[in-house]
């Protein structure tokens, strides 16, 4: 049997521009983000930039993004993000 949210699974490597519906009230942050008010404020952006149908920066995306392969994307629809740009292992991962 499909799993009820398998139609909403993220598909594509990128956020695309257009606006998209986002909820936090689930966010768990075990990265201790809100202890940084630099990474605060770029999750609060990143937050404002998918609602409002800018995308992601290119700097949020994992380094070899169009080279290799996803598991996590592809097998389960998760998408990653980096807070802090490409090198930083502060991930945020969107559903």
């Amino acid at each position: 049997m499909r799993h009820p949210l398998a139609a909403l699974r993220l598909r594509l490597r990128r956020i695309g521009k257009k606006p998209k519906p986002v909820r936090v009230d689930r966010w768990s942050d075990f990265a201790g983000v809100l202890k940084s008010p630099v990474l605060t404020a770029e999750f609060h952006a990143l937050v404002r930039s998918i609602r409002g149908g800018e995308g992601v920066p290119e700097a949020h995306y994992r380094a070899w993004i169009d080279r290799d392969r996803d598991a996590l994307l592809e097998n389960h629809g998760i998408m990653h993000l980096h807070l802090g740009g490409k090198s930083s292992d502060v991930l945020i991962f969107l559903i």
